[in-house]
């Protein structure tokens, strides 16, 4: 009912209420033919929409492939990417926002999934009411504070959670005005859950955590195309000052398979180790610096390209004191977990990561580091992609797009027939 009274184009196109009207109206219809419409979800609320005027024939109505396939939301710092809208398309979230009761993850967080099928995912999807109580993140993690700060999830003992509030929903008047009221009127405000220090929550009624709405990370950078996504986030706010000075992620997205994900990050004098984590499938497997996943009939194939000295490690998180408290085994997963070197101060990770359907599909690469710029170079056998990351300052890109044989045969000539090429950013005057 929500749904009808938004007026959601996208909304009345799944409750499908246009086309139930016509088949009620096209014929007369035995009593059990009328119940057998009456039980497609949400249709018996149609005769109620119409009577109370909630509801027109008119009103428009869109279906899912005539919504972007990209869309960047900026108030809460999230992105949702698809390659297509069939049942095998790939599916990539990123988030770099907002943190409350709802919005769980920690900033720089993604997702992947390929038909359905959840490559990478969250460890924490046991909750309440529909919501996740633990945090996750498929981000770095810097030394072990965070396993802490995520299993509670209460905003105010997030590190630097006071210094980024979006709002306060408590006001330490209300619990005055309370007593008033019941004084005054014989009544008051009940409601019931509540927080563990402050009680009930003017704005939220059923709270089980002081509500502090706050930004710890931001979207500072997106773009789009039918032939890619590129989304940069920056989550130094979501960690001590002490402990890091810099945290950027950018993630490239060529549809409709290949993913590269670039992380810089630059430790404060307190940091000690870096790590970067996923909630990867049961079906987990490295050898060496690359990985393989699979779940159902889909596929996950991943190289990790910085740290040249990387070591990884598959950790079952039903066996892991660290990830124990973390985890919900409705959906069967484990952590892959990527090491850097100790010791070091600054930190890039560079995983490059191919979804398909199937046995996992390898992808050539080829990489090179100058003091300022990070170059890579990949082919899938169906297209070529070169990309240039900054590796000092706001974080910053420039890569090309072809069709191409694979890397190995380019030292015969690049062959673009088949395909046009694209350069981005493009050229001034384009």
């Amino acid at each position: 009912m929500a749904a009808v009274l938004a007026r959601h184009p996208l909304e009345l196109g799944i409750l499908k209420w246009r086309g139930l009207l016509r088949e009620l109206e096209r014929r007369k219809l035995t009593p059990k033919e009328v119940d057998e419409l009456f039980r497609r979800e949400g249709a018996f609320l149609l005769p109620l929409a119409l009577a109370l005027g909630w509801y027109e024939p008119n009103f428009p109505e869109v279906d899912w492939d005539e919504i972007p396939l990209t869309v960047f939301f900026d108030g809460e710092g999230e992105v949702v990417m698809r390659s297509g809208w069939d049942k095998h398309a790939t599916f990539i979230y990123f988030t770099c926002g907002v943190r409350d009761v709802v919005y769980r993850n920690h900033p720089t967080h993604f997702h992947i999934l390929k038909g359905g099928d959840v490559l990478v995912g969250t460890l924490s999807l046991w909750g309440d009411h529909g919501l996740s109580v633990p945090s996750w993140g498929n981000v770095v993690v810097v030394d072990d504070e965070w396993a802490h700060w995520w299993r509670l999830n209460v905003s105010a003992i997030f590190p630097r959670a006071w210094e980024f509030p979006i709002i306060n929903r408590y006001t330490m008047p209300y619990r005055l005005y309370r007593l008033r009221d019941k004084r005054l009127y014989g009544f008051s405000e009940t409601g019931f859950g509540g927080s563990p220090t402050i009680g009930w929550s003017p704005l939220n009624f059923h709270q089980h955590q002081d509500d502090l709405f706050i930004r710890e990370g931001r979207i500072i950078a997106f773009e789009t195309s039918p032939e890619f996504d590129y989304v940069a986030g920056d989550a130094t706010n979501a960690w001590p000052l002490e402990k890091v000075r810099e945290v950027y992620r950018q993630l490239l997205f060529v549809k409709p398979d290949l993913v590269i994900i670039y992380d810089r990050i630059l430790l404060g004098p307190k940091g000690k180790q870096t790590k970067w984590l996923a909630a990867v499938p049961e079906t987990v497997n490295v050898d060496g610096r690359t990985f393989f996943a699979r779940r159902n009939k889909s596929a996950l194939w991943g190289v990790v390209l910085l740290p040249r000295e990387a070591r990884l490690e598959v950790v079952n998180p039903e066996e892991s004191e660290v990830y124990r408290p973390l985890y919900c085994p409705v959906l069967k997963q484990k952590i892959l977990e990527i090491h850097a070197p100790k010791g070091r101060r600054r930190v890039e990770y560079l995983v490059v990561m191919r979804i398909c359907e199937g046995k996992p599909k390898p992808v050539e690469h080829r990489s090179s580091l100058a003091p300022d710029t990070l170059k890579l170079a990949l082919s899938t056998g169906r297209v070529n992609v070169e990309v240039k990351f900054s590796r000092h300052g706001p974080p910053r890109k420039c890569f090309s797009l072809s069709t191409a044989e694979p890397l190995d045969q380019r030292k015969r000539g690049p062959r673009f027939s088949l395909g046009r090429k694209v350069i981005w950013p493009p050229s001034e005057g384009a």
